[in-house]
């Protein structure tokens, strides 16, 4: 009963979302208020109908309905109660089933907390809906999650080991997700501003809120899955530039050079509309990125079987790539004022470097992505892009990036004096130079490493002392306490500051990524019980096997006591899942992570011992057994010492906090004295 129920509510869904789609354009046209009330109410209705086809979808789930075939592909019986809800977006048919449903939210959001455009609205939810009803389409038909199955099987697969196998499996894909599905709305207001030819600076203000919200899921998104790879895939590291892993970051990437972008617009009413094409490119990605990750053309271990839909999404991109095109041509010329470029040294041609980074960094990683396709679509033959050449160009466009960072912010709107940019300079190219001689005196080296970690000191410098003078100017107008007047700021101008959080957490962010990638130690060893081994400064030494059995798989553990410089560290236990109808186990790393487990507590633990800076990472990759002889069975351990990895995780967070706070509304200033510098000077984000 559940499956022919759940497809009737899709069907209606999509013939709701249809018609309220075709409503609201005509209604938008006319200016036939009933019709636009038509489109609206067809938004309730169909996110109802879709929310309705998800609650059965998780019944069915729940339940174990293997009459339902997503069930019978995905649920088992035996798999514990998280992972079986969490099932929902695990396969093909379930995530598109996810995903209008996010999208039917947005929608709804996007409506009930919009009102004061109504000659873009109209526009807007027909573009929006017309959205849901593809994915309605791709649902009801050849991605059908409720198709049924003949004969009912006793028992489903289960989930893949990979998704089952950690907690992030429910934290990491939702939160892509929002990301993705999120960048529709201001996709949908842009193409609306340009169907009516209009983009005041309230349109702008609008498209970067609804911009700002898939942002902050894309990054926090991306550090998780950073973060899921790291601890589940048993490798050592948190990024492979595996083709599905950069069709995530590609969005976020363009994205970030709209919200730059859309600055100059604001200010200087220049490039309107090639910041309304960058928002488009990213809607552009993120509908490749759901053709690469569910036509099964790319093998990845985030991507999905191969299956009928991936036409139908390439039919998708390239009507909105076609229309975007036709939509800029014909009128992104009514949305260009006259104002120029008139310095080289001046805000506007720092955001306009970096927007022209961002999308050569985008374009190198689409032109990796999609060469191997290309080339086999054309010669038949087989073809990887591996590392090395991501890492060549994304390197250099990451360190120019990053002295961005820190020479925008002090540079002012409009021609600067070279005078007083020397003036602002100095002290934090002084704090980069000090941090390298530091780290040349510590031993450090590399140049790539110290060229990174000497502009990650510049630009900290550089927003330190930005945010600093702030508060030092109002305090001279107000007499405030230094924390009274930062509070006051960040109330004031959130988005300024919630900028400059963003900052620090990139900074963060580049520190571990260097760190970890640059000075990564790794090691094997081939134990029997009671022997040690030593890698960098700890020393394991192997104990015995630890298995034990849970519902859903048996495991089996190798027990490792840990020193380092003779301070005894505790015990870890890195193991290999064994999954049924999976004939490799699934490796789990013992992690002893820099910022997970027990904090700190005083400067003691150090002297005992524990490296707050660092985190060593066990993997089993095999073991042997002797039960005659048991001190002969042996284990063996992959070993890897990553120097400052957990920065990545902070500074992710840190970057999410950033994002939010920018898109909190700034209080009303009441007086001149509240102004602690000029109206121009505004943040990145």
């Amino acid at each position: 009963m559940i499956g022919p129920l759940g497809h009737l509510a899709i069907m209606a869904a999509l013939v709701v979302a249809a018609a309220g789609s075709l409503a609201s354009f005509a209604g938008g046209r006319t200016g036939d208020h009933a019709l636009i009330a038509v489109g609206r109410r067809g938004v309730y209705i169909t996110a109802a109908l879709v929310t309705a086809a998800v609650i059965l979808m998780l019944t069915a789930l729940v339940t174990h309905d293997f009459a339902v075939k997503y069930v019978a592909d995905v649920g088992s019986r035996e798999t514990p109660l998280y992972y079986t809800v969490i099932s929902l977006w695990a396969a093909l048919e379930g995530s598109i089933l996810f995903w209008v449903f996010l999208l039917s939210l947005y929608t709804v959001a996007f409506l009930l907390t919009t009102r004061r455009f109504p000659t873009l609205l109209p526009y807007a939810t027909g573009v929006l809906l017309a959205i849901s009803a593809f994915f309605l389409f791709v649902i009801a038909g050849p991605g059908n999650p409720f198709a049924a199955v003949h004969p009912v099987p006793a028992d489903g697969a289960g989930p893949n080991p990979l998704l089952q196998n950690n907690w992030m499996m429910g934290v990491h894909p939702p939160l892509l997700y929002l990301g993705y599905v999120g960048l529709s709305v201001p996709y949908a207001v842009s193409v609306a501003a340009l169907l009516r030819g209009t983009a005041g600076s309230d349109v702008l203000r609008l498209i970067r809120r609804w911009a700002l919200v898939p942002w902050v899921f894309l990054t926090l998104g991306i550090v998780a899955g950073m973060w899921w790879s790291y601890a589940v895939l048993g490798w050592g590291g948190y990024w492979s530039w595996d083709p599905v892993e950069n069709a995530s970051v590609m969005p976020w990437l363009v994205t970030t050079a709209f919200l730059h972008s859309l600055q100059v617009q604001e200010r200087r009413r220049m490039l309107g509309t090639w910041t309304l094409s960058l928002i488009v490119t990213a809607f552009l990605l993120s509908i490749l990125g759901t053709f690469l990750t569910r036509s099964g053309v790319l093998a990845s271990v985030h991507s999905f079987t191969q299956s009928g839909v991936g036409p139908l999404f390439l039919v998708l991109f390239s009507a909105v790539l076609v229309s975007s095109i036709v939509l800029l041509t014909l009128r992104g010329g009514t949305l260009d004022a006259p104002g120029v470029l008139d310095a080289a040294l001046c805000r506007e041609s720092a955001f306009l470097v970096n927007n022209l980074l961002f999308i050569a960094l985008t374009f190198t990683i689409l032109l990796g992505t999609m060469f191997p396709l290309l080339v086999q679509a054309l010669q038949g033959s087989q073809l990887s892009v591996g590392a090395p050449y991501f890492d060549h160009v994304a390197v250099p466009i990451g360190i120019a990036v990053l002295f961005l960072m820190g020479v925008g912010p002090v540079l002012p709107w409009g021609a600067s004096r070279l005078d007083v940019l020397q003036y602002r300079l100095l002290p934090p190219v002084a704090a980069g130079t000090l941090a390298i001689i530091l780290l040349l005196v510590l031993g450090v080296r590399g140049v790539s490493a110290l060229i990174a970690f000497g502009l990650a000191a510049f630009v900290l410098a550089v927003t330190l002392g930005r945010v600093a003078g702030d508060i030092r100017t109002r305090r001279g107008n107000t007499s405030e306490s230094w924390v009274g007047a930062g509070a006051r700021l960040l109330a004031l101008n959130p988005r300024r500051y919630g900028g400059y959080l963003v900052h620090l957490g990139v900074i963060l962010v580049i520190v571990g990524i260097t760190a970890s990638g640059s000075y990564q130690l790794q090691g094997n060893a081939t134990l029997r019980p009671g022997e040690s081994a030593s890698i960098g400064a700890y020393r394991l030494t192997y104990l015995h096997l630890v298995p034990h059995g849970e519902s859903n798989r048996m495991v089996l553990g190798a027990s490792v006591r840990v020193a380092r410089a003779g301070r005894d560290l505790g015990t870890l236990t890195p193991s290999l899942n064994y999954y049924k109808n999976q004939s490799q186990p699934v490796p789990d790393p013992a992690i002893r992570s820099t910022f997970a487990g027990s904090p700190l507590s005083d400067g003691e633990q150090l002297l005992r011992g524990r490296n707050p800076f660092e985190d060593l990472y066990l993997v089993l990759q095999g073991f042997t057994v002797n039960r005659r002889h048991p001190a002969r069975s042996a284990v063996a351990l992959q070993v890897y010492v990553n120097p400052l990895v957990g920065c990545i995780w902070l500074g992710g967070g840190v970057m999410g906090i950033g994002g939010l706070l920018a898109m909190l509304p700034a209080r009303r200033r009441r007086t001149a004295r509240e102004m602690p510098v000029p109206a121009a000077e505004e943040a990145a984000v």
